[in-house]
């Protein structure tokens, strides 16, 4: 009689398209949500996965717009949790913050920032233990398209070498895009020197302007 051996069924394969907040915080739910064998790839084009662009900012005048005891980024209070253990008292330290940090505060978000690249950390940690293999990728994603029978085909690029990779699932987590200029600014307003269409991409040549002018 013949033996016929068992294929072992691979989990899915998952990709996560953008390293910030929002990436950050479906790393983390998908992490201990996912069976194991699961595979999850999440792509990034900056050095870190974390921060994104809106708490990848090293201005302490930088604020977050809500509490401290409402920032968590899996459970309201997992914020300041964090800042009770050392990492977190290490992250304050950091970036300046001696005192005792009350739920009531509005910290930088340079320290938010340093919080979400230490829940990277954790996902990754976690992940080992529960046997989902977690990937972090420093590229571009530069094209997404369906194929036949084989789900989804991801075309990326790293240091110059353009990739391909098969997924099964793919999120988009890459933010907001760029704001448009007002309708009402004429041709001559929108070339203005002084003019900044999109706050987050200002120029270092403005910058040094505004910090000369006079008080």
């Amino acid at each position: 009689m013949g033996m016929k051996r068992a294929q072992r069924q691979r989990g899915p394969r998952i990709a996560i398209v953008g390293g910030g907040f929002s990436g950050t915080v479906v790393l983390a739910n998908l992490v201990k949500l996912a069976a194991p064998g699961c595979t999850i790839e999440l792509f990034e084009k900056r050095e870190l996965a974390g921060p994104g662009l809106a708490y990848g900012t090293e201005d302490p005048s930088h604020l977050l717009n809500v509490q401290a005891s409402r920032m968590g980024a899996v459970e309201p209070e997992d914020f300041l949790s964090w800042l009770d253990t050392q990492p977190g008292r290490d992250a304050a330290l950091k970036v300046g913050i001696t005192h005792k940090v009350g739920p009531g505060d509005y910290l930088p978000r340079a320290l938010y920032g340093l919080y979400l690249i230490d829940l990277v950390r954790h996902s990754l940690h976690q992940a080992v233990r529960r046997g989902v293999s977690v990937t972090i990728t420093q590229g571009t994603v530069l094209d997404v398209c369906e194929v036949p029978r084989s789900g989804l085909e991801v075309k990326w690029e790293s240091a110059g070498t353009k990739r391909k990779s098969s997924f099964d699932s793919l999120i988009l987590a890459t933010g907001n895009f760029p704001p448009s200029n007002p309708h009402a600014l004429s041709r001559d307003a929108l070339r203005a020197p002084g003019y900044v269409q999109d706050v987050w991409r200002v120029s270092e040549r403005l910058v040094e302007r505004i910090r000369r002018l006079s008080p």
